[in-house]
């Protein structure tokens, strides 16, 4: 069995949100001794858990441990988040996050964790676009048809989300904020379920991530509207960016993973090589870019500030669209 070795100068324990730090002598640890939660706030077969779960097959090839992930649904992924953020700062309990990680602060606000204080980035482990699905018979091929539609009879087409504050629902208020148009927004539960309306004709139009939408795209059963990053998707070459007709409009869905605070430096750089490891592999590589994903391996420095910059972004967001969880 592989054993990550860490020398660590100074350990961190938090038992709790907000508990007082307690230093312990130094020493020299071993990592890992036992097997890796990765926590996904969101259903299973969702984006974001369809990539967690081929991360962390990899990880625990090289860790010699087993890495589980474990779903924990609702509130757009702040349950999950709450439940690491009291976790054991020992590197063995992960959260694997989408940008609605960076919304959260805005929508909820009386969250019982605070992003910048009781979590720290671990590693980014992919981006790729938005995609803008709908039913087959919706009639607009594209965001320019899909916007007269929606002018011309306003609220008369909705718009399906995973949960009130996730990405998926502020990709499609920034939309409606742009364009000058008004949907009317469906929170479902999860990912899946707001797909299998859109395939049944109930839901109008979906923000998905790509190795969701996907393999639906090619099977003819819902169709592709427009991607939300500023450039065309290679995976999508054909599908117009919704910048094409909206300038300006760049919204990039982002995967990666962050432990609570106090988790040791060491352990964290650790985990975040290991992440960045197993994303150059090749066949990790070629496997998400099969269902459409970039691989995204900069370190936790890089992704912390990314984190940063778009909780920024999106408080921007939510507090000029007066979104509000009842």
């Amino acid at each position: 069995m592989k054993i990550w070795r860490v020398v660590a100068p100074l350990m961190l324990c938090v038992t709790s949100v907000g508990a007082h730090a307690t230093a312990v002598p130094d020493q020299s640890i071993k990592f890992p001794e036992q097997p890796i939660r990765i926590v996904v706030g969101f259903a299973a077969g969702s984006s974001i858990d369809v990539v967690t779960r081929l991360v962390a097959q990899r990880m625990a090839a090289r860790a010699g441990q087993p890495v589980i992930v474990e779903n924990r649904p609702g509130a757009g992924g702040s349950i999950a988040a709450d439940y690491v953020a009291r976790a054991n700062p020992d590197g063995y309990a992960l959260l694997a996050i989408n940008s609605g990680y960076a919304i959260a602060p805005a929508i909820y606000k009386n969250l019982t964790f605070d992003p910048a204080r009781d979590l720290i980035a671990v590693a980014q482990m992919t981006s790729m676009p938005h995609v803008l699905l709908s039913p087959p018979k919706l009639p607009a091929n594209d965001i320019r048809e899909l916007i007269a539609l929606a002018k011309a009879d306003p609220g008369k087409y909705n718009l399906g989300s995973a949960g009130v504050g996730n990405a998926d629902h502020l990709a499609g208020e920034l939309l409606e904020s742009m364009a000058g148009i008004e949907l009317v927004h469906i929170p479902y539960k999860g990912g899946p379920q707001v797909m299998t309306d859109v395939v049944n004709g109930n839901v109008a139009v979906f923000f998905s991530g790509l190795p969701g939408a996907l393999p639906m795209i090619q099977a003819g059963k819902v169709k592709a509207l427009g991607v939300g990053t500023a450039q065309r998707s290679w995976a999508l070459p054909d599908v117009p960016a919704i910048a094409e007709t909206l300038p300006g409009y760049d919204v990039s869905l982002w995967y990666g993973l962050v432990a609570p605070a106090g988790t040791p430096d060491k352990i964290v750089d650790m985990l975040s090589k290991t992440v960045a490891e197993v994303l150059e592999e090749p066949d990790t590589s070629k496997t998400l870019r099969q269902i459409g994903v970039d691989p995204a391996p900069p370190g936790a420095r890089q992704f912390q500030a990314l984190i940063d910059g778009e909780i920024k972004r999106w408080s921007d967001v939510v507090r000029e669209a007066d979104i509000k969880v009842d």
